[in-house]
């Protein structure tokens, strides 16, 4: 993939085309709202309201992709391929097909008309009244618009051929806040991280992942030194030096050198509850609940 694909502006602006039903679902809710007096001349307003503006700012100045809400870009820390997306979405054949972008929605618009009956019970404006319902449905269509616009319009420039990308001239620094619309906000010399395309052998970088995910072999973990000083079994401190030549790890249910039977004592104090163990080797004993035989 070219290296001017990899910026991460141009992804943000596509990923917005997954709000479109969003906006198409309140504008649905809009509709919904009361009944309407006028539907014909309802549907016209909504329609312009959110097709013309993005419709314009598209044709005229086009939207400018380093920025987000209340976020920009200042135009001096554009570096040159950034300048020369610039360009691109500057094209006259770029905007031109912006015209075409609207059809679709025009035609959604149509069939979410029929389905305003069945969100009369659902639609959280109900006490807004007629003119309020068709207000949030043009706000709805017209951010539809929007968030559908800015990814056509990114999807035709990155699928500019990388040979006729380098060949297109930077965008001269001083027009581009003349020449692009901007949302309101700071300027900034970075907003989001540079993103440089993978370089390097592919196979040493495959090599690399696969010895990092080999498990140690059986070998390899018995070779290890043992990472506690204090033997399980015996009950007395070792050395490093023990633990290095005697790496196995004892499980404490098991001990490796079996020991007497604990001694059973009596104690006058005792007598009638039972012989009681002591435990003189460290093994935690039952106690014994039968009488002792005097």
């Amino acid at each position: 993939m070219a290296a001017f694909r990899y910026d991460p502006y141009l992804w943000l602006h596509l990923a917005g085309v997954a709000t479109v039903p969003l906006w198409l679902d309140l504008c649905l809710l809009g509709l919904a709202v009361d009944y309407p007096t006028w539907p014909t001349l309802e549907l016209v307003v909504v329609t312009a309201i959110g097709v013309l503006p993005v419709l314009w700012m598209q044709l005229r100045k086009p939207f400018y992709i380093f920025s987000l809400p209340l976020l920009a870009l200042k135009p001096s820390a554009l570096t040159p391929d950034q300048r020369r997306l610039l360009t691109l979405f500057h094209q006259g054949w770029v905007r031109a097909l912006a015209a075409l972008v609207p059809l679709p929605l025009i035609w959604g618009l149509g069939q979410i008309n029929t389905l305003t009956v069945l969100a009369a019970d659902i639609t959280p404006f109900a006490g807004w009244g007629r003119l309020g319902g068709v207000a949030i449905a043009s706000l709805g269509f017209l951010l539809a618009n929007l968030f559908l616009q800015v990814p056509v319009a990114v999807l035709l420039v990155m699928a500019t051929a990388n040979r006729r990308f380098l060949g297109v001239s930077p965008y001269p620094v001083e027009a581009v806040t003349a020449d692009f619309t901007h949302f309101p906000g700071l300027q900034l010399g970075q907003v989001l991280p540079a993103v440089q395309p993978p370089t390097g052998d592919l196979a040493a970088d495959l090599k690399d992942v696969e010895t990092t995910a080999n498990p140690l072999a059986v070998d390899q973990f018995h070779d290890l030194a043992h990472p506690w000083p204090i033997s399980l079994g015996s009950g007395h401190t070792s050395n490093t030096t023990d633990a290095a030549n005697h790496p196995r790890v004892i499980s404490p249910s098991v001990d490796p050198n079996p020991q007497e039977e604990p001694t059973v004592v009596e104690h006058p104090d005792f007598e009638g509850l039972g012989a009681h163990p002591t435990v003189d080797n460290g093994v935690d004993v039952p106690t014994s609940r039968s009488r002792s035989k005097r």
